[in-house]
């Protein structure tokens, strides 16, 4: 009776897996996007987890019960590690999108100061021809 369980319980869980693997763009996105949502998501899974198996636990013989023990762990490390996993690409994503932001805001003041150099360099054309338009005036009247 629990073989049966077992199997369909492991295949679930490979073809999450799976899936998981296969769109993992999107749903690095979408975590990304949505990270607080995820972070309450695990607060919520982790007693969701330890309440189903605790009842599965006590409804069982007493022969299989360590075996729902070690589901227990088992599910919970797993639990715990995709959340810090998620975490991780979560952070060097961020970082990577504010290098992205930085390299670009670092090319636009780039831009901006060789806008202001040419517009120094016409101010000071314009000073010495002002003052040579000064200097022509002054011995014209002399």
């Amino acid at each position: 009776m629990l073989y049966p369980n077992l199997i369909i319980f492991t295949a679930i869980i490979f073809i999450t897996f799976i899936i998981l693997y296969l769109e993992w763009g999107k749903f690095s996105k979408v975590y990304h996007n949505n990270h607080t949502f995820f972070d309450v998501f695990f607060i919520v899974v982790y007693p969701m987890e330890e309440s189903l198996f605790l009842f599965l636990y006590y409804l069982d013989d007493p022969l299989k019960q360590s075996l729902w023990v070690s589901l227990i762990v088992i599910v919970i490390c797993a639990t715990v590690v995709m959340d810090k996993w998620l975490l991780k690409k979560q952070h060097t994503r961020t970082l990577k999108i504010n290098s992205i932001i930085g390299e670009k805001q670092k090319q636009k003041q780039i831009e901006r100061l060789k806008k202001f150099k040419k517009y120094i360099i016409n101010l000071e054309k314009e000073k010495k021809d002002l003052i040579n338009y000064a200097l022509r005036k002054q011995k014209k009247l002399k």
